[in-house]
């Protein structure tokens, strides 16, 4: 790859909107992986969150994309509340993978 971008945000959904934590969003060149993740404190719930992802993809000369070139997505909203009488162990790891696929122009 040219150069692959990934930006990544963690949302607030409930009691309230409006909340988020923005990633500072990561380009790699030359590299055919890239990854990035956001995180809060238990101070910032109880409260429903849920992750965004964006990412940007540039392949070299002469291939192009059999995809869009860019895509985003949200990922599963999950209910969190930390202390004493609650659990973290029982929230799931929400992860996507995007396939990045290209082809030689003929």
């Amino acid at each position: 790859m040219t150069s692959i971008y990934i930006d990544t945000e963690l949302r607030r959904t409930a009691p309230t909107t409006g909340s988020w934590w923005n990633g500072f969003g990561v380009t790699k060149y030359a590299s055919t992986t890239a990854s990035d993740t956001q995180a809060t404190s238990c101070s910032s719930g109880p409260g429903t969150f849920r992750g965004w992802a964006e990412t940007r993809k540039v392949v070299p000369p002469g291939y192009t994309l059999t995809g869009p070139p860019y895509e985003a997505k949200y990922g599963t909203a999950v209910a969190v509340a930390c202390g004493l009488n609650q659990s973290l162990a029982a929230i799931p790891t929400d992860s996507t993978e995007v396939r990045i696929e290209f082809e030689r122009v003929p």
